[in-house]
């Protein structure tokens, strides 16, 4: 078991140095802004949600205080926190069963998501291991007054970090109920409700003394969900019955993340789990999982109209811990009847992502498929307790959910980030005379971001689309500069944007400063 701890946690800090592609330069680079606010003694609460998501801003905040503003102390909490729940998972369950730990670990710490967020500045890592924390001290909960306080504290850093953390609230009451109606853990609820009220109460007094309303935050993501393009106050209610159906189900196949959900759906045919009276290790996980994942697939983002929340696998990445130990409870009973059971479910979605679009996707299920097809057969041909002793599925699954992190290692850089960062710090970190650079808007949103939030007031960067008429007004004195991301250009040409003609074919009279790594720099003459 400490092996594949050992192996999961080394290879999830290969994966997150050698996958490391830069930042999408918009969610990501807009905490690292207010974190720098933060370092430098200034709070900043505004009318923009990330503002308000302190629970990633403080920790990062802190890193730039102690090492400046660099990859590693904007993603050192990702990192952190994707470790910590490897660990979580590791330590609470081998007191359990070895072969239920060591299936959590692999499907968890082998999640695409999970280690393509791990090395990415979002609070979806941070809730993920507070949800898991706070769900550890409920699962072990006491009538000592740690485990109420971390389960309370977890729980309000979690929301500190990402409001979808409620989605948990529902399971939260079921508990209670439970134990109030068995007269258990009395103890334990009432001191979680002291506390609880203790610190909502602190976090409402604070909002109420910093923005005059303690609802604040609140309002804002209802605004903020108003005005995003993926919500649906101005769509027909028709179009609410895919988001409601079929949908979530395309978004979790797209994903990946239906390898990791896939086994546990067999608790959702046994009438154990609809029976509220059995709060067994694997009905407490399952429920918790399937709970959370309901909440996203229904609840609302707004308080005044119905709006679901969108399809993006960040949004419910805070689960897949949970669906990897309710999983894990499934595998670690492993019969020949569930391993090709697994195996034609894996072939229907491998059916189904080819169908949708995503043929590398299907072809990565087509491998899943043959993989549990062949431990089916060996428990077909080779006797139970031989193939249970020496876990031989475990190593072979494991192996192929590798495949498509070890492509995410290897291939080229998608957006040539770390080209975009040498010619900036070589020829644009300290210019002499007034300088204009043209380039596309996904830099100009994150270009703050290279010059560790302290750009120089004589460069500015502008739209490639103001070129022609800014290069009519200039004067001699400015210099003028065009750099060409072609892994963005090709990014925003797909969407539907080109850039002007002549990003594609530079005039002869522009003049090639650098060319590295698919980042060209020129300087254009004056008009």
């Amino acid at each position: 078991m400490r092996f594949y701890l050992l192996f999961l946690f080394l290879f999830a800090i290969l994966f997150i140095f050698l996958s490391f592609d830069g930042y999408y330069f918009y969610d990501d680079t807009t905490y690292a802004h207010y974190a720098f606010y933060l370092s430098q003694g200034k709070l900043v609460l505004n009318e923009e949600i990330f503002s308000h998501r302190l629970g990633i801003i403080i920790p990062t905040a802190l890193a730039y205080k102690l090492s400046g503003v660099n990859d590693i102390s904007t993603v050192w909490v990702s990192v952190a926190c994707t470790l910590t729940c490897l660990y979580l998972i590791y330590f609470v369950f081998k007191k359990y069963d070895s072969k239920v730990a060591i299936w959590a670990m692999v499907l968890f710490g082998l999640d695409f998501y999970t280690l393509f967020f791990s090395n990415k500045l979002y609070p979806d890592v941070s809730l993920t291991c507070m949800a898991l924390l706070s769900a550890i001290c409920l699962h072990q909960r006491n009538d000592q007054w740690g485990k109420p306080l971390l389960f309370c504290v977890a729980n309000l850093w979690g929301f500190l970090c990402k409001e979808t953390i409620v989605y948990l609230l529902p399971f939260y009451l079921l508990v209670c109920i439970y134990d109030w109606r068995q007269k258990q853990h009395l103890l334990f609820w009432q001191r979680a409700f002291m506390i609880g009220s203790i610190l909502l109460a602190g976090y409402f007094g604070f909002y109420y003394l910093y923005t005059g309303n303690p609802l604040y935050r609140f309002q804002i993501i209802q605004d903020g969900h108003y005005v995003a393009t993926y919500n649906y106050f101005h769509k027909p209610a028709s179009a609410l019955i895919p988001r409601l159906t079929y949908e979530p189900v395309i978004m979790l196949i797209h994903s990946g993340m239906i390898i990791c959900i896939g086994a546990a759906l067999p608790f959702l045919f046994r009438r154990n789990f609809w029976n509220w009276r059995i709060w067994t290790n694997e009905m407490f996980w399952s429920r918790l999982a399937f709970c959370g994942l309901c909440m996203f697939w229904g609840f609302t983002t707004s308080f005044k109209y119905y709006n679901p929340n969108a399809l993006f696998p960040r949004m419910i990445l805070f689960l897949i811990p949970f669906f990897a130990i309710a999983s894990a409870f499934e595998l670690s009973r492993l019969t020949a009847k569930k391993s090709f059971v697994l195996a034609m479910t894996f072939l229907i979605v491998a059916g189904i992502a080819r169908y949708t679009g995503v043929p590398n996707q299907a072809l990565h299920y087509g491998l899943l498929a043959l993989g549990w097809g062949f431990i089916g057969g060996l428990y077909q041909f080779i006797p139970s307790s031989f193939v249970l002793n020496k876990q031989l599925y475990t190593p072979l699954i494991a192996g192929l959910l590798l495949v498509h992190p070890i492509y995410s290692m290897l291939k080229p850089s998608e957006t040539g980030y770390t080209a975009e960062k040498h010619l900036i710090q070589k020829y644009l970190s300290h210019p002499v005379t007034s300088t204009m650079v043209f380039t596309d808007n996904k830099l100009m949103n994150g270009v703050d971001f290279y010059y560790q939030f302290n750009q120089p007031a004589s460069i500015h960067f502008l739209p490639y689309e103001q070129l022609l008429e800014q290069q009519k007004q200039l004067t001699s004195s400015t210099e003028v500069f065009v750099l060409i991301n072609s892994y963005s250009v090709e990014y925003f040409r797909l969407i539907g944007t080109p850039p002007p003609i002549y990003i594609d074919s530079p005039p002869v009279s522009w003049q090639l400063v650098a060319n590295e790594g698919g980042i060209r720099l020129y300087k254009v003459p004056l008009i």
